[in-house]
């Protein structure tokens, strides 16, 4: 409804200038509309585009009140005409281009502000429904504050928290709620808790300005109800964002897949003709929300090699002491080819399938055993949240040289700020990694 408001009122300025030039309101008019506009003030499509992009970046396309904000409207209007006019004023008479963008602000601005305003009037006249956020208010200790966030928000569920203890959020999920309000002083594990829980759940997170320093949180002012507020966490593991990723996961595994075939053929060939065994390993891993799933990798290791670990007290000891690995050349159950193999990351290819079935994605937190679960702690939830990774922060973080808890706090950072833009980058990191070796073991 905004972009099409905005779009609406941008195309009647420009209708309405081209049929005042036109003489279709007198010469008067005609006469006005030439020396006020001439030509060329409200520019075409690139001054359209620039001033919906800059509202899009100052947030007046989302919830809450910002996008009735005046002050805001009007300063992402400015930037947008700036961008749009650069070029023309290093191209042509800069006072001529400065008049022109100065008067496209003040007519784009003010219009563009005042329609929001009347679509706010519309909306409460003819009350279009509003999709209702669920709210589950948690309290600390004497806090009284009167709770009113205005139309859109309804109060489902409260917790009054006198004890470092999280409210029961499996209870209040089963009751929609879809957003937590913090209120008061609140024990600082418990703060920590439920914003790991509010990312895992997929919940909004808001607090009072005062609840401002929470470790992993960037907060951002907004405005609800009238009601300043900090936004400690937004939703963004939810169903936009994870189409995005699951469509990019599958384009590039199966480019991938293509590209290495001659690669996975030789690779499955040299492991079968090095020892005896099949070419592929699978080992149970946990996935996305606790479920199990089998990892594939190419067989690095003897057929008997899970046997001869849980046949030696001491080795097994050892493994688990050294975060759930072995150094290459104190293991006796690596093959002359997995040695290869595992220097150079190529053991992981088979994961590409595991990616196409759904059970993984390119980038993530990456997959551990069960016994690895419990280094994860209160932060399991969040940790899970995800599905596991080929690569992610462990894996272009060194690998096998950052252990526990070390390579807990990796991955649960990468969970709490997750943005598709972030695996890019982890993307772009793997290849120098893979190729540098580091801790790859």
């Amino acid at each position: 409804m905004l972009v099409a408001s905005d779009v609406l009122l941008f195309t009647f300025v420009q209708h309405l200038l081209r049929y005042l030039r036109q003489g279709l309101f007198g010469d008067s008019a005609t006469l006005a509309a030439v020396a006020v506009a001439p030509k060329g003030s409200i520019a075409g499509p690139q001054l359209l585009l620039a001033v919906l992009a800059a509202l899009a970046l100052f947030g007046t396309y989302g919830g809450d009140d910002r996008w009735r904000d005046a002050p805001r409207i009007l300063v992402a209007v400015a930037v947008g005409v700036v961008v749009a006019f650069y070029a023309d004023a290093w191209s042509g008479d800069a006072t001529a281009v400065l008049l022109r963008g100065v008067l496209a602000w003040m007519v784009l601005g003010f219009l563009l502000a005042a329609g929001r305003v009347a679509l706010g009037v519309l909306v409460r006249r003819v009350n279009l429904s509003v999709e209702e956020r669920r709210v589950g208010v948690v309290r600390g200790r004497g806090d009284e504050t009167e709770v009113d966030l205005g139309r859109g928000y309804r109060m489902v569920a409260e917790s009054r928290l006198d004890e470092p203890v999280v409210p029961d959020l499996d209870a209040w999920g089963r009751d929609r709620v879809d957003t937590l309000l913090l209120l008061g002083e609140l024990p600082s594990e418990v703060r920590v808790r439920l914003l790991d829980e509010a990312i895992a759940r997929g919940f909004r997170l808001l607090a009072t300005p005062r609840d401002s320093t929470l470790a992993g949180a960037e907060p951002r002012r907004i405005v609800v109800g009238g009601r300043p507020l900090l936004e400690l966490a937004a939703p963004q593991l939810q169903a936009p964002q994870m189409l995005l990723k699951r469509t990019l996961d599958i384009v590039l595994a199966l480019l991938l897949i293509v590209v290495l075939a001659p690669v996975l053929a030789l690779t499955a060939l040299w492991v079968r003709v090095d020892s005896p065994g099949p070419a592929l390993f699978g080992q149970e891993r946990v996935g996305q929300g606790g479920t199990s799933f089998r990892l594939l990798k190419f067989r690095t290791m003897r057929r008997d090699a899970e046997a001869v670990l849980a046949g030696d007290p001491e080795l097994r000891l050892r493994y688990v002491e050294n975060d759930y690995k072995l150094p290459a050349a104190d293991d006796p159950r690596i093959t002359r080819a997995g040695r290869v193999l595992r220097r150079t990351s190529l053991d992981e290819l088979p994961q590409l399938f595991n990616v196409l079935k759904g059970e993984m994605s390119l980038v993530g937190p990456r997959p551990v055993v069960p016994d690895e679960v419990i280094h994860y702690a209160a932060a399991r939830s969040l940790f899970l949240s995800l599905k596991p990774g080929m690569t992610g922060m462990w894996a272009v973080s060194g690998r096998s040289e950052v252990g526990y808890p070390d390579r807990a706090l990796l991955e649960i950072d990468y969970v709490r700020g997750w943005s598709i833009f972030r695996d890019l980058w982890i993307l772009a990191a793997t290849l120098p990694a893979v190729l540098l070796r580091r801790g790859a073991y």
